[in-house]
C-alpha cells in the first residue's frame, strides 16, 4: 500500500512539473519567433530535456518520444544547423499541444495514450533536414474530460459559476424508439428534479422539448439536495426511457479555435521559410502555473479548498471584531471611558491582529493575472494565422496580483474581447495598407491596480465600430424603434453591442457572428461586481476597460438607512455623498434628476428599488451618486451611517432571483444588511 501511495506522490509531482515546463515552453516559443536568441533557444532545450527525463523516469514512452524528437530539433536550432520558419514554429505548438492531452490522459489515470506517430515523423523530417514537401497530417486529440455535451457553450459560464456555490449534477436521457409521448417523458424527468433541486439548463431548450422537437436524447443540468444514487432510483421509474445516466457536471475542454487536422509543411531548403500552416489548436497555456519552477525551499503547495476555509474563518472573526467593538462604544457611552479602557485597549489589539490576519489570508489567495494573460498570446497567433492577417500583441502588468476567485471567472471574458479584437476590429493586411496604417495590426492587453480595484484595458488599432450601424442593427433587431434610435447619443448606441442576439459581423464563421457572447461577457462582468465599459473612433481603433473588485470575499462598504432596514453600498461604485435640499429635486419626463456642478444626475430613491417605503416629511434628502461605467447616478436613502469593512455572504439559490442585490452581511449588531448590485438598482433607462 506505502509504495502505490508513493507512486500516485511521485506520478503528482511529475504532473506539476510537467506543468511548469510545458508553460515554459509555450511562452519562450511564442517570444521565439520575434527573438530566435540563443539565450532562448537554450530554455526552450532545457525544458524539453527536462521533460524527457521525467517520463522516461515513470515510464511514460511516447511522452519521452515525443520530447525526444522536440528536443533534436531544438539541438539544430541552437547549433545553427536549422533555421526557425513559421512550420518548425507551428510544429513545436503542435507538440506542447498533444503533451498536453497526454497528461491529462496521465492525470485521468490513462497513460500517454494519445496518437503521435505523425507529429515524430515531421520532427524527423526537420531533424533530418529532407529536401522536398513533406505533409503530414493526423487527427486533432480529442480533449480529455467528459463527453460532448448538447448544453450550448453560452450557459457554461453561468454553469461554472453555480458549480461554486454547491455541486451540479449532469443527467442524460435516451427514450425508446416507438416512445410517442416524448414531451411528457422529459417532464416526468425534470419535476423529479425540481421537488429537490433547481434545473439550470436542458438540451434541447424547453421550448423543444416542449414542441417534441428533438430525436431520442435530452440532457438536464440540476443542482439537487438528493444523491445521485437516489435521483437514479426514481429516473428508473420513468417508463419508455431506453437508457440513462447521472453524473457530475464538468465543463467540457473545448478549444478556443478547432481545426480538424495538424498539417505541417516541410519546404526545400532552397526555398527558405514558408508561409505557416494550420496549427493542431488555439487553445494555448493553461491558466495557472508560473513560467518558472518556484525554489522548493521557500514554497509551499495548499490545497485551494483550505484557504477558502480559512478566507472563511477570518470573515466571521471581521464579524466578530466588528461587534466587540460596537459593544464596547456602547459600555463607554453607558457606563463612561473611564471604566472601560482595558476593553478599549484589549478591542483595539485584537482589531489590529484580525487586520493583519486578514491581509495575510487575503495575500495568499491572491495570483499574478498573467496566469491568465500567459494563455492569449497562443490564441491571437492561431487566430490571426487562420483569418489571414498579421496581428502583434503586447501584455503589460501581469505581474498585478487578484483574488483567485475573480481569476477563475475573468479568463472566458477577456477571452471572447481579444478574439472579438482580432476578427472584427483589425483590417485585413492590404486593407491597413489602403487606410494608411501598418499591415501589422496592434492589440494591447494590460492590467494595472487603481484604489481598491483591478483595472484590465484591450485596445486595437483597427476599424473601430461604426454607431450608426449599432442604431440600424438595434432596430432591425427590435431593440428599438428608429425614433428611439435617431435620439441616442453614440456612447448610448455602442451600449446595444452587449445586447444578446445583436452582431455586426457581415457572415457567420466559426469564430463570431452568431449574435452571441458580449452579453454573457457583460452579465459576468457584473456578477463579480465590475464594470466593463468601451470607447472606439472609427478608423482608429477600439478600447475595453474593465473594472474589476480585487476580491469577491470581503470588500468596504458604505452603510445607507432607508426606513428600518440598512444597506451596504460597494465602496468603489460610490463617486461621492450629498445632503440636497427638496426643493432642488428637479422633474424632467416624469424623472426625478438634480444638477450637479452643471450636470444633469437622474435620481433613483433606494426604497422605490426594493419596494420599501423610505421617511417622509423632510427637507433635505441624501443622495448617493453611484458611478456606472462613465455615468452618474444619484441613490436617495434616508441616511447614511458610515463605512465598513464587510464578509460577502452569498444568497441561497431557494431564495430566487433577487434583482439589485449581490449578497448579504451581518453587521456587528448580528443584524443582516442586503449589499446592493448598482447595476441591478439602477434600470438601464434612468442611466
Amino acid at each position: 500500500m506505502s509504495a502505490e501511495l508513493d507512486m500516485q506522490q511521485y506520478l503528482d509531482l511529475f504532473l506539476q512539473e510537467a506543468e511548469e515546463q510545458l508553460e515554459t515552453l509555450e511562452q519562450e516559443t511564442l517570444k521565439l519567433e520575434d527573438d530566435p536568441s540563443d539565450e532562448r533557444l537554450a530554455v526552450i532545450f532545457r525544458a524539453a530535456h527536462t521533460l524527457k527525463g521525467s517520463s522516461r523516469a515513470m515510464g511514460f514512452a511516447r511522452f519521452a518520444e515525443l520530447t525526444h524528437e522536440m528536443e533534436n530539433v531544438l539541438d539544430k536550432l541552437r547549433l545553427h544547423q536549422l533555421t526557425l520558419s513559421t512550420p518548425i514554429a507551428d510544429a513545436l505548438f503542435g507538440c506542447q499541444d498533444v503533451l498536453r492531452q497526454m497528461a491529462a490522459s496521465i492525470a485521468d489515470g490513462k497513460g500517454d495514450s494519445v496518437e503521435c506517430s505523425a507529429l515524430v515523423k515531421a520532427l524527423q523530417g526537420f531533424a533530418e533536414g529532407s529536401p522536398g514537401l513533406m505533409v503530414v497530417s493526423s487527427p486533432a486529440p480529442s480533449p480529455a474530460g467528459p463527453v460532448d455535451t448538447a448544453i450550448p457553450e453560452a450557459l457554461w459560464p453561468t454553469l461554472r459559476e453555480a458549480a461554486t456555490q454547491s455541486p451540479i449534477l449532469h443527467a442524460r436521457f435516451t427514450l425508446q424508439p416507438d416512445c410517442v409521448m416524448k414531451f411528457v417523458r422529459a417532464l416526468m424527468a425534470i419535476n423529479i428534479v425540481q421537488t429537490s433541486g433547481e434545473v439550470l439548463a436542458t438540451a434541447p431548450d424547453s421550448e423543444k422539448l416542449e414542441e417534441e422537437a428533438f430525436d431520442r436524447t435530452f440532457e438536464i443540468v440540476f443542482q439537487s439536495t438528493e444523491s445521485a444514487e437516489s435521483l437514479r432510483a426514481l429516473f428508473g421509474q420513468v417508463s419508455e426511457v431506453e437508457a440513462f445516466e447521472v453524473k457530475s457536471w464538468e465543463e467540457p475542454k473545448a478549444a478556443a479555435l478547432e481545426t480538424p487536422a495538424l498539417t505541417v509543411e516541410v519546404p526545400d531548403e532552397a526555398a527558405g521559410p514558408g508561409e505557416g500552416s494550420l496549427p493542431a489548436s488555439a487553445e494555448g497555456a493553461k491558466a495557472g502555473g508560473p513560467t518558472r519552477k518556484a525554489d522548493s525551499g521557500q514554497t509551499v503547495r495548499v490545497d485551494v479548498s483550505r484557504l477558502d476555509n480559512l478566507m472563511n474563518l477570518v470573515g466571521e472573526l471581521v464579524i466578530d471584531r466588528t461587534r466587540i467593538a460596537q459593544l464596547g462604544a456602547e459600555l463607554a457611552a453607558k457606563y463612561g471611558e473611564m471604566e472601560v479602557d482595558a476593553l478599549t485597549e484589549t478591542v483595539g489589539h485584537i482589531a489590529r491582529i484580525t487586520s493583519d490576519l486578514q491581509d495575510q489570508i487575503m495575500k495568499a489567495r491572491m495570483m499574478p493575472i498573467e496566469t491568465v494573460f500567459n494563455r492569449f498570446p497562443r490564441v491571437v497567433r492561431d487566430l490571426a494565422q487562420k483569418l489571414g492577417k498579421d496581428v502583434k500583441l503586447e501584455v503589460s502588468g501581469g505581474e498585478t496580483e487578484l483574488d483567485r476567485s475573480v481569476i477563475e471567472v475573468i479568463g472566458d471574458p477577456l477571452l471572447h474581447i481579444l478574439r472579438n479584437s482580432v476578427d472584427h476590429g483589425l483590417e485585413l493586411p492590404d486593407d491597413r495598407e489602403k487606410a494608411g496604417k501598418p499591415r501589422t495590426g496592434r492589440v494591447v492587453l494590460s492590467a494595472r491596480h487603481q484604489e481598491n480595484h483591478i483595472v484590465i484595458e484591450i485596445v486595437d488599432d483597427g476599424k473601430g465600430i461604426d454607431a450608426d450601424r449599432i442604431r440600424r442593427k438595434a432596430v432591425e433587431s427590435g431593440l428599438v424603434t428608429s425614433e428611439q434610435a435617431a435620439r441616442l447619443t453614440d456612447k448610448e448606441a455602442l451600449q446595444f453591442i452587449f445586447a444578446s442576439g445583436l452582431s455586426t459581423a457581415a457572415e457567420v464563421t466559426e469564430v463570431s457572428g452568431r449574435g452571441v457572447g458580449m452579453d454573457i461577457v457583460r452579465s459576468n462582468i457584473q456578477k463579480l461586481g465590475g464594470i466593463i465599459d468601451l470607447d472606439t473612433t472609427l478608423g482608429v481603433g477600439t478600447r475595453f476597460s474593465l473594472r474589476l473588485p480585487l476580491t469577491l470575499a470581503i470588500i468596504r462598504g458604505l452603510l445607507v438607512k432607508m426606513g428600518r432596514q440598512i444597506y451596504v453600498l460597494p465602496l468603489g461604485s460610490v463617486v461621492e455623498t450629498l445632503l440636497v435640499r427638496r426643493a432642488q429635486i428637479q422633474t424632467v419626463n416624469q424623472r426625478e434628476v438634480i444638477v450637479i456642478r452643471d450636470v444633469t444626475t437622474p435620481l433613483v430613491r433606494l426604497g422605490s428599488a426594493f419596494g420599501s417605503r423610505g421617511q417622509e416629511g423632510h427637507e433635505d434628502e441624501y443622495v448617493v451618486v453611484v458611478g456606472i461605467a462613465e455615468q452618474r447616478v444619484g441613490l436617495v436613502v434616508d441616511g447614511l451611517i458610515g463605512e465598513q469593512e464587510v464578509v460577502i455572504k452569498s444568497l441561497s439559490r431557494f431564495c430566487g432571483e433577487a434583482p439589485g442585490v449581490s449578497g448579504a452581511t451581518i453587521l456587528g449588531d448580528g443584524n443582516v444588511a442586503l449589499i446592493v448590485d448598482v447595476n441591478g438598482v439602477v434600470p438601464a433607462g434612468r442611466r
